[in-house]
């Protein structure tokens, strides 16, 4: 048998969790990655995975072969890339899913500038805010602010995700400013519907943590119409900074509750193990890095959005 061929087979099966999937992913019949598996387990002599009707799943012989073939097969993978050139100058194909609202005023330049320096490099970007299993949906990469879709990802850490409540003028004006995170109940809240908490925001202030659960005169999993929203004056809303600082700046908005901090959030690079050594999506992740961190160049001149304030990690269900 061909055990690269079936290194790889496993590991897809591994990552998608689908034989069919794997299938798709690999361009060849459901019935030739079931083979690659099978005669894979016969020459371990190991069962890989618990097959059943609606699922399947790594054995724990499995899951311990699966950290070992993933790296053994993307540094294959990696030096037969090296053949064709430089490993410096990446080509080929870069699929990337990123948050709308990052990807629009953030990543979209910056993906302009990477194919600047690497220009026989072609990208995809596709734009979503639900969480993305790359290895399922075939992304090299996934930029998200939620935990991986699967252990068998690997997270890393970007960019830090500050988040304030704010409001226009006329509208506190009209309601006037809150003095206390539980005097948000009495007010027009504007809610991000795919925020892990719910209607329950945590804060951190000169008391400690905080929660309330706020009703939501608006609820949209749109980070712009949230803004939108704000700027006319139709509540009050938790914001990250990436998206308002022109208007903070500006004073189109304005921070209500300064004292009171959400917990900080990041946005992470999500790849399968198997792009651990991938050239271009290291290449792309380290490029990310140097140019939005540690500090945010968005969060720069904000008061009290310093290096201090990257520090460190408050889970979003805090």
């Amino acid at each position: 048998m061909d055990r690269f061929a079936g290194m790889k087979a496993f590991l897809r099966v591994a990552e998608t969790g689908s034989f069919s999937e794997a299938a798709r992913q690999l361009r060849v019949s459901k019935s030739v990655v079931t083979k690659r598996v099978g005669q894979l387990e016969s020459l371990l002599d190991v069962r890989l995975f618990h097959r059943s009707t609606r699922r399947v799943r790594l054995t724990d012989i499995g899951a311990s072969y699966y950290e070992r073939a993933a790296r053994l097969v993307a540094e294959i993978e990696e030096l037969e890339s090296a053949v064709g050139g430089p490993t410096a100058d990446p080509r080929g194909d870069l699929r990337i899913s990123s948050p709308t609202a990052f990807g629009v005023l953030h990543l979209g330049p910056a993906v302009c500038d990477f194919q600047k320096r690497y220009p026989r490099l072609n990208v995809e970007l596709i734009l979503n805010d639900r969480t993305v299993n790359p290895v399922a949906e075939g992304f090299d990469v996934a930029l998200q602010d939620g935990p991986p879709a699967s252990p068998l990802l690997i997270e890393r850490r970007l960019v830090p995700v500050h988040r304030l409540l704010c409001a226009s003028r006329a509208y506190l004006r009209a309601r006037g400013t809150p003095r206390h995170p539980r005097d948000l109940t009495g007010h027009d809240c504007i809610q991000y519907s795919f925020l892990q908490s719910g209607p329950v925001w945590p804060f951190e202030g000169p008391e400690g943590k905080v929660s309330v659960t706020i009703a939501p005169k608006l609820s949209t999993n749109s980070g712009q119409v949230m803004r939108d929203a704000a700027l006319s004056g139709n509540g009050i809303a938790l914001l990250p900074t990436l998206l308002i600082a022109d208007d903070l700046r500006s004073k189109a908005l304005v921070p209500v509750l300064p004292e009171w901090r959400a917990p900080l959030l990041w946005i992470a690079a999500v790849y399968p193990q198997t792009s651990r050594l991938s050239t271009k999506v290291r290449l792309f992740i380290d490029f990310l890095a140097e140019r939005f961190g540690p500090q945010p160049p968005w969060d720069r001149d904000l008061p009290g959005f310093g290096p201090s304030a990257s520090r460190g990690r408050l889970a979003s269900s805090d």
